[in-house]
């Protein structure tokens, strides 16, 4: 079954419901799927490699305008590095107590 236009696949959707009452909210059906696929799914044609330059002194980097969520994250050292998610308490916890070297950092978000 090919589906290429938004009426055949309205009528598609039409069809397998056999309801006619609910032939109007259709198109919300429609969207709320896009939604979550557009939130849950995540495919090789979506990946993409953002660089960016750190200055001293800045905490935050700027992300890409279509920035949807982060993969991997490395730093450009030799040898490269790595970083691991941490969730903030642990951060700020661990950060307290210990110095931290480059091979040991970690991102939170």
């Amino acid at each position: 079954m090919a589906i290429s236009t938004y009426s055949e696949l309205q009528t598609t959707i039409a069809n397998y419901l056999a309801r006619s009452d609910l032939n109007a909210i259709i198109p919300d059906f429609i969207k709320l799927a896009q939604n979550r696929l557009s939130r849950d799914l995540r495919i090789r044609q979506m990946l993409a490699v953002a660089t960016a330059q750190t200055n001293a002194g800045d905490s935050t980097i700027g992300l890409p305008t279509d920035f949807l969520e982060m993969r991997d994250i490395h730093l450009d050292t030799n040898p490269v590095v790595s970083l691991s998610y941490m969730a903030p308490n642990n951060f700020y916890s661990k950060a307290r107590t210990r110095i931290w070297k480059a091979s040991q950092l970690h991102c939170f978000g």
